[in-house]
């Protein structure tokens, strides 16, 4: 007697495989097409708070990011604050998860204050040619 879960499984299992052979298929850029917006820790050259509780970053000299943080970072807003991130693994950031932030006063004695990023976007040309010029990276 056949078991009738057998084609179900590999079904499932055709299925999975080919959501990561999917995964793994390059783009035109020749990095793999993850479905998220990507990109390396060393690859943002500079970033302008919105409020506390987001800011802009400019990524490969021409992307902009929004990133947001839960529950606000005071830090952000201060006219000479550092972002501080550490890398651990992979230095490819794909979302929240990916960020050990914390942001510094660059003074003396600044303090870094650690912020948990909540989301974090990649903006659309539209989007960014409306920011405004105090909140371009």
């Amino acid at each position: 007697m056949k078991d009738p879960m057998i084609p179900a499984l590999t079904g499932a299992i055709l299925v999975f495989a080919g959501m990561a052979h999917a995964a793994d298929k390059p783009t035109d850029s020749g990095k793999p097409d993850t479905g998220q917006q990507c990109f390396r820790s060393e690859s943002y050259q500079g970033f302008r708070d919105i409020d506390e509780h987001a800011f802009n970053i400019r990524v490969n000299g021409h992307d902009v990011y929004r990133i947001e943080v839960e529950g606000g970072c005071p830090t952000l807003t201060s006219p000479d604050a550092m972002l501080i991130t550490h890398v651990r693994g992979s230095d490819l950031i794909c979302g929240p998860l990916d960020w050990d932030l914390r942001v510094r006063e660059s003074g003396p004695g600044g303090m870094a204050t650690g912020c948990i990023v909540k989301s974090q976007r990649k903006l659309t040309p539209a989007e960014v040619a409306a920011i405004p010029p105090k909140q371009k990276p």
